[in-house]
């Protein structure tokens, strides 16, 4: 099984009808790929440019392999149209409504070219690590024709596809590599892209500061015992219950 970030997937795309294509690829990938290949979900990114600014950018899926690279994905599940004559895509959703998306293709590109940059930048990632784009149309059948100018099939994967993710992954992720061979990370490269991809950070609180909320409630205890005394000095007799350590020596003093 792919190790997975995050698993499970939040529950704002668990919950969400309009976001079934992204679960259906996600648990395939899941299924599919052995533990060599890293897969991240519903990615996004905001991290500040050494020289100023910030990188910021998402994508649906991030999948990596330490020998074969990385693959940015944009999901489109659902029924997709392309119109050549306006140049412009459209989603159907399943109670037949339809509207204009953003071109999936440009999409991936953009987000890579982002993710790169900022890998560049925090890992150190040599730029001849092969980084690749393409989409998903989960729920639709490969066209007969082309898609787009600017989207060849073999940067697509469809319906018929998901039964063969990890073959077809790697020739993706081949596409841009000069010669068809593809560079990856290696391990320690791969390692190094999770860490700053799907960190584990945990925010301890210091001791000095919890030893100060523990005098803090001593104190407000401490008051409350200093009222006690006030009331037993007008009392010929108090009995005064509680348990070990408590303080009913003390007051018995007082």
């Amino acid at each position: 099984m792919a190790r997975m970030f995050p698993d499970p997937l939040p529950p704002e795309t668990l919950n969400d009808p309009s976001r079934s294509g992204e679960r259906k690829v996600f648990e395939a990938l899941r299924a599919q790929l052995d533990d060599s290949w890293y897969v991240f979900g519903n990615l996004s990114w905001v991290r500040p440019r050494p020289g100023g600014g910030i990188f910021q950018g998402e994508a649906d899926a991030v999948v990596m392999h330490a020998d074969h690279g990385i693959l940015v994905l944009e999901v489109k599940g659902g029924g997709v149209h392309y119109d050549g004559a306006t140049g412009t895509w459209h989603s159907r959703s399943r109670s037949g409504q339809t509207f204009e998306i953003k071109n999936p293709f440009e999409q991936a590109r953009r987000s890579a070219r982002n993710l790169v940059a900022m890998l560049g930048e925090c890992t150190g990632m040599p730029r001849d690590v092969t980084v690749a784009t393409g989409v998903v149309f989960p729920d639709s059948r490969r066209p007969a024709g082309t898609l787009a100018p600017d989207a060849p099939h073999e940067m697509a994967l469809f319906a018929e596809d998901m039964e063969g993710l990890g073959p077809r992954l790697a020739e993706m992720i081949a596409l841009p590599a000069r010669g068809g061979v593809a560079r990856g990370p290696g391990k320690r490269g791969a390692e190094t892209v999770r860490e700053v991809l799907a960190p584990v950070i945990d925010l301890a609180v210091p001791l000095v500061h919890r030893l100060n909320d523990d005098e803090q409630v001593i104190l407000q205890l401490t008051e409350g015992q200093g009222r006690v005394p006030e009331y037993t000095s007008r009392q010929r007799r108090v009995a005064v219950s509680g348990g070990a350590g408590t303080g009913k020596s003390v007051l018995a003093v007082v």
